[in-house]
């Protein structure tokens, strides 16, 4: 059997039921740029960074190495 993966808008909610709901893993995308330390905010729930949609595969640093990370972001 191939794996499922599912992606496009999850949330720690959607994914959790989805992985119940027989998916194999979940693509976070969006949320993973902007959002470096995912996994750490994932498990707090939050604060998230919103992700700047101009600055996506543009080809330079803004929006992939400037979101600030938790420790930044709630100090």
């Amino acid at each position: 059997r191939a794996a499922w993966m599912v992606n496009n808008g999850y949330d720690l909610a959607l994914a959790e039921q989805s992985l119940v709901h027989g998916a194999d893993l979940v693509a976070f995308g969006k949320s993973f740029i902007a959002n470096p330390d995912l996994t750490a905010r994932l498990r707090t729930n939050g604060p998230f960074n919103t992700p700047d949609r101009a600055t996506f595969y543009g080809g330079g640093d803004a929006g992939y190495t400037d979101y600030p990370t938790l420790g930044a972001a709630t100090a």
